[in-house]
Order: C-alpha cells, then sequence, then structure tokens
C-alpha cells in the first residue's frame, strides 16, 4: 500500500472560515476541497471545556434542542461554590428538575407537567412532594415537613363556581369563618335548606334615633330622644323579621315615633308607647316586599 501524504490544511476564502471559505488536503495526486457543510458533522459544540467571553444566545427557530447525556454523562451545573454541582433529572411524567449530584438528600425544583398539573413541584428523597400546578396546590407528605412562607395576593376560593360532587366537611378548629364583602349590599345565598347545629343569631345593633339601616342588624336597640320622631328604615329584605328594642329617655318627655305610613298594625292604629322614663317595649316588624311595609306587633312596658 502506497503512502498517502496530506499538506498543511489550508484556509481559503475569508478569514476566518466562513460560509464562503473551506480548506484544501492533498491527497494523492488529488487536491480534495472540503466546505463548512462538509465538516459539520464532524464538529461538536466544544472539543473540549470552552469559555463564554460575552453573552450568548441560542435561537430555536421553532425547533427543540436535545441535550442527550449517554451511558454515565450528565448534564451538570454548578456556580462555581459546589463541588458536586446539580445534575438535571427527568421523571417518568416528563418533569425537568435540578438535584444534587448525590442523589441523596437533595431539593427538586423544576417547571414541567406532573401527572395532569402544569407548574413547580418541590420534592425530597424523603418522599415529601409539593406541586404549585395551574389551577391547584396538592401537598403530600411521607415524613418531613415543607413549609411555605410568603404574601398570597390571591385570595379566591375559586375564579369560577365550585362544584361538590360528594359530602363535604369544613372543620374550623378554634378559629372563626368570617364571610366579609368589602362591597355593599352582598349576600351570602343558600340554594337548600341551612342546618345549624348551635346557634343562629344576628348581632344587635346599637344607636340612638329611629333612622335605621337594617344591614347594620336584624335587631337594633334604639335610645329615643325626647318628643316626636320618624321611623325611616332602608335596605329592608322581604320575608326577613325585624326587632326594635325601645328605650325611652331616662328624664324629661317621652319619646314617641311617626310610623311614616310605612307599618301595618292589628287593627290599623299605631300602638301607644309606654311614657315611663326609662320604660321598654319591643317591636317586632316583618317586612313585606310586595306591599313595601311592615307588618308589626308589639309588647309594652318590659321590666
Amino acid at each position: 500500500m502506497a503512502n498517502i501524504k496530506f499538506s498543511d490544511f489550508t484556509a481559503f476564502g475569508s478569514n476566518p472560515v466562513d460560509a464562503s471559505s473551506g480548506l484544501v488536503a492533498y491527497k494523492g495526486t488529488d487536491n480534495i476541497q472540503f466546505t463548512p457543510a462538509d465538516l459539520a458533522p464532524l464538529t461538536g459544540l466544544y472539543a473540549a471545556d470552552g469559555t463564554l467571553a460575552g453573552a450568548r444566545t441560542i435561537t430555536f427557530s421553532g425547533n427543540n434542542l436535545t441535550l442527550d447525556a449517554t451511558g454515565s454523562g450528565k448534564l451538570l451545573y454548578t456556580d462555581g461554590n459546589q463541588a458536586a454541582g446539580y445534575v438535571l433529572k427527568s421523571d417518568a411524567s416528563g418533569l425537568a428538575s435540578w438535584a444534587a449530584e448525590t442523589d441523596t438528600t437533595y431539593i427538586l425544583t423544576g417547571i414541567g407537567t406532573d401527572n395532569t398539573n402544569s407548574g413547580i413541584r418541590l420534592s425530597n428523597s424523603g418522599g415529601d412532594v409539593l406541586i404549585l400546578g395551574a389551577g391547584n396546590i396538592e401537598a403530600a407528605q411521607s415524613g418531613n415537613t415543607i413549609t411555605l412562607t410568603g404574601t398570597d395576593t390571591n385570595t379566591n376560593i375559586a375564579n369560577a363556581n365550585l362544584t361538590a360532587d360528594a359530602a363535604r366537611t369544613l372543620t374550623m378548629g378554634a378559629h372563626n369563618l368570617t364571610i366579609a364583602s368589602t362591597t355593599a349590599g352582598q349576600e351570602v345565598k343558600f340554594g337548600q335548606n341551612v342546618r345549624v347545629d348551635g346557634q343562629g343569631y344576628t348581632l344587635q345593633n346599637d344607636q340612638s334615633g329611629i333612622t335605621i339601616d337594617w344591614d347594620t342588624g336584624n335587631v337594633q336597640y334604639i335610645a329615643l330622644a325626647s318628643g316626636s320622631q320618624t321611623f325611616i328604615p332602608s335596605n329592608a329584605e322581604s320575608g326577613a323579621t325585624y326587632i326594635l328594642q325601645l328605650r325611652q329617655p331616662g328624664s324629661g318627655a317621652a319619646g314617641t315615633i311617626n310610623w311614616n305610613n310605612l307599618v301595618n298594625w292589628p287593627g290599623g292604629a299605631a300602638p301607644t308607647l309606654t311614657a315611663t322614663n326609662g320604660a321598654f317595649d319591643v317591636i317586632t316588624l316583618m317586612y313585606n316586599g310586595t306591599l313595601s311595609k311592615y307588618f308589626g306587633t308589639i309588647v309594652l312596658d318590659l321590666k
């Protein structure tokens, strides 16, 4: 077999080698020109460790980037302070995550898909799993405790209607449950019967004068002023029952009420309040929204 002598590789065209450049080699009696397209399959991103001298961007242009580590190879990340660094792992569901290379006790943080939940998954070797998904939070525990701290700026229970497909129990423990609205006139509605095992009550509102906002309470304790005053209620609900506890002034002239033609009384005559100083009368009103009237009864001079 004859010896084959290669001449020195020589760049031609522009320098450095670009799309219009190539390499020329001498083989036997023939010159062979190698273009960058010919050489591309023979090269890699780096033949050895490389250093980026500045910011670099890889543009996929609609294609995927596949990093394939064969054998015992790993895609390793280190910040320069970790001797072992972190290895990029992927579970069977396709969730990519960084883990300590030792694979003993580590924390996984990644973004991907876990079952049907897209989001962030946190896990450690003790079996604890926390999935922050698109629309739900799932926490499973088998030994250790995961604690989340921070400020939750989304306080909505749900952004859509909730459906309970089976019996549900909300256990409050030693805490109260407060349903509050920042918008006046909002209601909590129940489409079925409501059972209360314990007390069901409305708070009593204490005030002077007979101008009343029922939204402050179905039970009103009123300190009457001397002389006539006019009954001016607001925000009544049809079918609701309201109670007025009326207390006469401790001294001076008694107070009287002009019912403003809003109350129907037994027999059509408004009752005369007890005129004794400090006396208590209790009036019960039921509101009929169809007639825009209250139906009233009174218990006089409670001692």
